[in-house]
């Protein structure tokens, strides 16, 4: 076996090593647009929380609205 058949990742990588700049950028690029995909599910679990908890929600707990209108307003 020649070094080409061992390593086939790492000599995919050295040949993007010119690249590297657009893969750091694809990278960031692909972790934000998983984050921005879970926003909205967070979003919605802070809201049910404040509906169902109302005066005892994390909301109310952490910033000290303790109003359920103003802590989904909030939200």
């Amino acid at each position: 076996m020649n070094i080409l058949t061992k390593k086939p990742a790492w000599n995919l990588l050295t040949y993007m090593a010119p690249y590297k700049g657009r893969l750091i950028l694809a990278c960031i690029s692909s972790i934000l647009n998983k984050v921005c995909d879970i926003v909205p599910e967070i979003l919605i679990g802070i809201a049910i929380d404040v509906v169902v908890n109302q005066h005892n929600s994390l909301i109310a707990r952490i910033v000290g609205i303790t109003d359920p209108y103003n802590q989904l307003y909030l939200v």
